[in-house]
This record gives structure tokens, sequence and C-alpha cells, in this order.
């Protein structure tokens, strides 16, 4: 009997722990990071990241982020690339929102709209969703980066 006992409990164990590992749960949501290219140090000191409720044509403000040094940091992923990090959501694009990143320096604007994420499911806690298109400035693309340029 004791022998019984012990092996349901054994197999009740195995089986919590094998079904535990194989359950699935929607990924995380994408986000694409800001990537400059051909800018200089000087032309990205300060940016302003502002996010738009989706499909408002950048009519209504969600909220907005004075990127500097105090709160934003540049790692420089190349000779002429700039990836832009921080803290703050801003500081990535998502398919929840539109967004405009604005360039004081240069006077130069770029609008991020349309943006599509792939919806999937995986491992919990573990996998995220990839940014598969968005248009900027207009334009459509299909890519999980977003590059701009002065």
């Amino acid at each position: 009997m004791r022998f019984l006992a012990k092996f349901f409990i054994v197999f009740f164990v195995v089986a919590t722990m094998h079904l535990s590992c194989t359950r699935t749960c929607p990924c995380a949501p994408a986000a694409m990071p800001i990537v400059l290219v051909s800018f200089t140090a000087a032309q990205v000191d300060t940016i302003i990241v502002r996010r738009f409720i989706k499909g408002t044509n950048f009519q209504i403000l969600k909220d907005t982020l004075l990127a500097d040094s105090t709160n934003f940091f540049n790692i420089t992923t190349g000779k002429d690339t700039i990836q832009l990090a921080s803290g703050s959501p801003l500081a990535h694009i998502s398919s929840q929102f539109d967004f405009e990143i604005y360039f004081p320096s240069m006077n130069l604007l770029s609008q991020i709209s349309a943006v599509a994420e792939e919806s999937k499911e995986g491992a919990c806690g573990r996998c995220v969703n990839f940014i598969t298109s968005y248009n900027k400035d207009g334009k459509s693309y299909v890519s999980h980066e977003l590059y701009l340029s002065p």
C-alpha cells in the first residue's frame, strides 16, 4: 500500500512539473529601440519623444519625454550608429501607440505610426513578440528595426 501511495505522489509531482513547463501564455508586447544612423552627438543631445493614441493622426497626445543626458543615454553600436536607451517606455516604439521623434537641434521630426507586431504564445514569462511593420513619415516598412537618419 505504501508503495502505491509513493508511486501516485511521485507521478503527481512529475506530471505537475511537466504541465507547468509546457504551459503557454501570450508573449510580452514588442518594444523596438530607436536607432540613429549618421547623427553627431551634438545633434542628439536633446530629443523629444511624443506618444499619441494610435490611429488618431497624431492628434491625441498621450505623453511626452524630453530626452537629454539627465534621463537618457546613448549606446554607440558602430562607427555611425547610436542606439537610444532609457528606463522610460517612451524610449522604445510599441504597437500600442503612434510616435513623434523630434530633434530640436536640427528641427527634424519623424512620425512613426501603424506599428504592427506578431502576437504569439510561448513559454510563460520567457517570450517576447516582435515588431513586423510600421510607417515612418508616411512610408511603409516591413522590419523589426527602426533606423532614423538626418
